[in-house]
Order: C-alpha cells, then sequence, then structure tokens
C-alpha cells in the first residue's frame, strides 16, 4: 500500500538487496540494472493485458528513446504502437533505434501534445510522465487517457507518488529541493488524486504495485556509475563540481526517500468504465478540493459585493444629481466608467495581438513539421495566448497607472521646499507635499488621473473576478504553473480582493470630495512594482517556464526588476508614510472622530450635515 516503509514495514538496505555483486564489479552492476530496467518494462506491458496474436494498437505517452515501444512489438508481433514526444532529440533517437530493430512498419514516434490526440486506441501506456503534469492539469490528463480508450480499454501507467496523509502538505509547499534545481514544475500527485481526478473521466483504478524499493537500488547504481566516471563528467564533458554534487545529493536524497517509503513508485492499471462523450461537463472542477473552491467562493463573493456596492452607489449619485451632471461632473463615476472599458480594451488588444501572433508562429511551425509532427490546435493557440496575454495586459495598465502616479509625486516633491533637515523636516515636507485635503480636480490633473487609474484598476479586477466562471482557465481558480499550491494562491486572492474594494473605496472617496489626491496618487506609486510583476510573468508565460527556459537571461533580469521594485515602490512609500505621519496620526484620527461626532449631534438635533464633508475637513484642521 501506497506510503508504507520497506518490506514488512522496516526500511529496506539498499547495499543487502544488491546481494553478492560486489561494489566494484561494475560489469556485473550494470547488468544486473539493465535486466531490472528491462523487467520493469515487461511488468508494465503485462498490466495491459495483452495476449500472443493480439493484434492491438497502443498509445505511449511519453515514449522516451523508444525501448518499450519496441519491447512491446518484439513480445507481440501484431501489435502497433504510436509513441509521443515533445523533445526533438528523443524523436530522432528514438526513430533511429526503431528502424534499427526493424519495426518502422509498426512503431510510429510523433511530435505531439497527449491533449491533442483524437484516434482511439486498445491501450495507453505511460512511464513516469504524469510527474510532469501537475495537481491542477491531472483530470486534463486523465480525460485525455479515457477519450484515447476505447470501451473496457486499458492504461498501464507509472508514476512516482506522494502518500496521501501527506498530500496536503506537499501541495500547500511553495518548494522542495527537487522541484529547485532538478525538476521545475515537477509535482508527485496522490492515489487519491489521481483517483478524484480519474473517476469523473470514466477511469476506474484495478491494481497497483509498489516498485519503490527497487528504485532504491536503481538509483543507488546511478549514483555509483555517476561517481565512479568524475574525470570524464568534470573533465571530457565539461561539467562543474557544483552540478555533479548536487546529482549526487539528488541520487542519495531519492534514494532514502523510496527505501524508507517516504514517496513510492506506483505500476497502476486503469480501466475505461465511462462513457467519454459525457466526460467534458463532468471535469469543470477538474481535481479542485474543496477548500479550493470554497475559497475561490470566497473570493468572488468579496468580488460580487464590492461591484454591487459601486454600481448601486454610482446609481444612487445619478438618480439624486441627474445622469447629465453625474456623468459630466462626477470623475468618480464616469471617470471609472470610462478607464474601465478603457482597460478592457487593452486587455482585448493585447489578447488579439498574442493570438495573431501564436496562430503565425504555430502556421510557420506547421509548414517544417513532418508527418509525425501534428500541427497546434486553435484550443491550444487560444490558451497559450491567454496565459501571455492576460500578465502582459496587466503590465500595460500599470505603466500608464504608474506613470501618471510617479508624474504626480515628481511634480509635488519638486515644488516643496526643504527648509530644515532631519526628520522634522522631512516630516514637514511630506505633510506639505502629500497631505493636503483640499485637492480640486481640475488643479490637480496628475494626481487626479493617477487615482483615477487606481480606482479603475481595482474595480476592473474586482468585476473580472465577480464574473469568472469558476473553470480551470479563469484568473480566478488558476493556480501558479509548476507550483502546486492552489487553495493558497486563492486564499490569497481572496485577500488581494479585499485590498481592490478598499482602494476602490479610498480613491471614490478622494475623488468624490476633491480630497486627498494627492496622498492616493502617492501611494499609486506601488503599480510600478505591480508592472514589474506583471512583466516578470509575462516573460515567464511567453517563454514556457517552468517546463521550458529559453529566455533565462531576460526571466532573471525581470524577476529582480520585480524584487526591487518592489520594496523601492511598495515597502518603502508605505514604511515612509507611516513613520512620517505618525506624530500626527492619533492626532488627525482624534479630530476625525471629534468632527463626526459632533456632525451626529446636530444631525440628531435636526440640523443638515454633511458627514463626508465634515469628516474631510477635519484632518485638514490638525494637519495644519
Amino acid at each position: 500500500p501506497s506510503g508504507t516503509p520497506g518490506a514488512g514495514g522496516e526500511p529496506m538496505d539498499v547495499g543487502k538487496a544488491l546481494g553478492s555483486i560486489a561494489e566494484d564489479d561494475f560489469a556485473k552492476r550494470e547488468a544486473h540494472l539493465e535486466a531490472a530496467q528491462y523487467a520493469k518494462i515487461d511488468a508494465m506491458i503485462d498490466r495491459l493485458g495483452l495476449k500472443p496474436g493480439d493484434k492491438k494498437r497502443v498509445l505511449e505517452i511519453g515514449c522516451g528513446w523508444g525501448a518499450l515501444a519496441i519491447r512491446l512489438c518484439e513480445r507481440f508481433p501484431l501489435c502497433s504502437v504510436t509513441g509521443l514526444t515533445l523533445s526533438n532529440e528523443q524523436h530522432a533517437e528514438a526513430t533511429k533505434r526503431v528502424a534499427a530493430a526493424g519495426l518502422s512498419d509498426r512503431i510510429e514516434i510523433v511530435i505531439q501534445d497527449y491533449r491533442d490526440v483524437t484516434e482511439i486506441y486498445d491501450a495507453v501506456i505511460s512511464i513516469e510522465m504524469l510527474e510532469a503534469v501537475g495537481h491542477e492539469h491531472l483530470p486534463t490528463y486523465f480525460n485525455a487517457v479515457s477519450k484515447a480508450l476505447r470501451p473496457d480499454g486499458v492504461a498501464s501507467i507509472q508514476v512516482i507518488t506522494m502518500p496521501d496523509e501527506r498530500y496536503a502538505s506537499y501541495c500547500a509547499s511553495e518548494s522542495d529541493f527537487i522541484r529547485a534545481y532538478i525538476f521545475p514544475g515537477g509535482h508527485l500527485p496522490s492515489v487519491g488524486a489521481m483517483k478524484h481526478a480519474a473517476g469523473p473521466n470514466g477511469l476506474s483504478l484495478r491494481s497497483f504495485d509498489d516498485i519503490g524499493e527497487h528504485y532504491a537500488v536503481t538509483l543507488r547504481l546511478w549514483r555509483e556509475r555517476m561517481m565512479a566516471r568524475r574525470d570524464v563528467i568534470v573533465g571530457e564533458l565539461g561539467y562543474s563540481e557544483k552540478f555533479l554534487r548536487m546529482f549526487e545529493f539528488y541520487f542519495a536524497y531519492c534514494e532514502a526517500g523510496f527505501a524508507r517509503g517516504l514517496i513510492n513508485d506506483l505500476q497502476m492499471t486503469w480501466v475505461k468504465t465511462g462513457d467519454a462523450k459525457s466526460l467534458k461537463a463532468e471535469t469543470s472542477q477538474g481535481s479542485k478540493s474543496a477548500a479550493e473552491i470554497a475559497a475561490a467562493g470566497d473570493a468572488r463573493r468579496v468580488s460580487v459585493l464590492a461591484v454591487f456596492s459601486y454600481v448601486a452607489f454610482a446609481a444612487y449619485e445619478a438618480a439624486s444629481k441627474g445622469i447629465v451632471e453625474a456623468l459630466t461632473n462626477a470623475t468618480h463615476i464616469f471617470g471609472v466608467v470610462f478607464c474601465t472599458l478603457l482597460i478592457a480594451a487593452t486587455h482585448a488588444v493585447v489578447f488579439v495581438a498574442y493570438a495573431g501572433a501564436f496562430a503565425a508562429v504555430g502556421a510557420a511551425g506547421d509548414k517544417t513539421k513532418t508527418k509525425t509532427q501534428k500541427p497546434q490546435t486553435p484550443s491550444l493557440v487560444s490558451v497559450d495566448s491567454r496565459r501571455v496575454a492576460s500578465p502582459a495586459g496587466a503590465a500595460a495598465v500599470c505603466c500608464a497607472v504608474a506613470f501618471a502616479a510617479v508624474l504626480s509625486v515628481t511634480e509635488k516633491l519638486t515644488a516643496v521646499s526643504f527648509m530644515s533637515t532631519g526628520v522634522a523636516g522631512l516630516t514637514e515636507a511630506f505633510r506639505t507635499a502629500f497631505l493636503v485635503t483640499n485637492t480640486p480636480v481640475q488643479e490637480n490633473l496628475t494626481a487626479t488621473l493617477a487615482t483615477l487609474g487606481a480606482a479603475s484598476a481595482a474595480f476592473a479586477s474586482l468585476v473580472s473576478s465577480a464574473l469568472a466562471s469558476g473553470s480551470s482557465n479563469d484568473p480566478i481558480t488558476r493556480p501558479t504553473p509548476g507550483v502546486t499550491r492552489s487553495v493558497r494562491d486563492v486564499q490569497v486572492l481572496t485577500s488581494n480582493k479585499i485590498v481592490d474594494a478598499f482602494i476602490l473605496l479610498v480613491c471614490v472617496f478622494a475623488l468624490r470630495h476633491e480630497t486627498f489626491l494627492d496622498a492616493t496618487a502617492y501611494f499609486a506609486t506601488a503599480h510600478v512594482s505591480v508592472f514589474f510583476a506583471s512583466l516578470a510573468e509575462t516573460v515567464r508565460a511567453a517563454s514556457g517556464y517552468p517546463g521550458r527556459d529559453p529566455a533565462s537571461n531576460v526571466r532573471r533580469l525581470t524577476d529582480t526588476a520585480s524584487e526591487v521594485s518592489f520594496v523601492a515602490f511598495r515597502v518603502v512609500p508605505h514604511v515612509a508614510a507611516i513613520a512620517l505621519t505618525a506624530p500626527k496620526g492619533t492626532e488627525t484620527v482624534a479630530g476625525v472622530g471629534s468632527a463626526l461626532i459632533a456632525a451626529a449631534a446636530a444631525k440628531f438635533a435636526g440640523a443638515p450635515v454633511d458627514f463626508f464633508a465634515a469628516a474631510a475637513a477635519a484632518p485638514a484642521r490638525c494637519v495644519g
């Protein structure tokens, strides 16, 4: 069973498992390893239930260098195999090996994504490809396997797994040594997670065997072979000592994990029992847990409440002032609505541009592909475009808001005279520049634009979340690629929506009462940080990171810029504002409180009172 350490509950001794083979007898150990590898392959083929004389079509997802396909067709001469790979190198080498084995008429190696398979097969087989899929894509994987199988078809899948009892904490972790240095984006599913994803897709788990202890022996042999060839690896091949030590640790690390049963290597048999035609609707929630769905619902509820509150407030303003006056004079209504539509248009333009670029690149690539390479489907073009265009559109919007905010702050700082040095001088200068209560819109255009931009960006984000359908492609429920922390992502998203609602409230208040616009523009400089973060995400998505990293230097540059800008434009401005306004903070709060109490008393006495005006006027007396 999954998670049981060693045979009989005891950690295994890898040295004893090798029997009488001496440590320095590499020829025997090499033969032992090769025989074990073919035993593993044969065990996987046996799970398909093939019989002599069968003429079955088998799909191999992740064919590697072609060893399994060749072995299967040698054992069952009437069967045929289609092997999928995304690697040009694997495709070339596997095709070469197939030809050398004289099996080109029965084995086809193609460069194709498993999600693009449209043909039906009698069986599916896959060895340790599932670790590259990720928790959030488990339903997609099993859906593709199910669609590729005929009714009652069998899938033989080998995968390294995490025990169910530790799966939640594993998913919640940011990373670990292997995910950070060896397999970026890798993920070990659990049996429970796979069953949860496969069940709605019509696949039932028939049986599995844990070969983790055997893998521990394999890793020991790999490590010994590598270290025995240290001079070749470092000298002739030119790898660094650091690289060698990293992989030595990796092999030992995994050996210990398998030997003690902390991780498992399962050979599994899945049987198709459901109807493939009904799978699409059943997999809409995918492999999301109840916690993920609940957290996503919290974020959406916050967004809906905030959007509804603002729309109701705008409708009340329009009804009390008249639609014409509200549209012409109420900046907090017309300006926010107009800028929100502009943001939506920006995202649409960016998406169309990226979709066109992806389609053009895909069409150009398809012309150069051989018959063994399948063209990219329009659906994948759309997904890739959305994955890149979403952060790219956000970067464009944040760039505009950041420009207005930085321009406004620069104007205020250049107009301030630093009469004295020290904390007192800085405090006075900050108060003079940014804590001005009377800030008419017409006289503070850059600050108004920055505030409008911040309010509109927050409102657009809330609208997007409120309208999200809850599918796996929605920004509100899409987990971080390559890092399986889905629950944490949507929980953080909930807090982000609360922050967006607060930003919208503060900015609308400032615009409506034409007060503290300089202060809101000052804090809107945080969009510089958001711009660089969105730019970094765009680069990662466009390059295919972490699965691929062709633009590693650009990615590192944008990641560094994102980290630096976070400190420079988020941490420093907020800390400075708190430090420089602290001496007057208590006095201001007390003044506002007193003003509201006085206004409430006057209202109770029957006098007409504007609570917003009373609260806005109080800080002016405190700030002086």
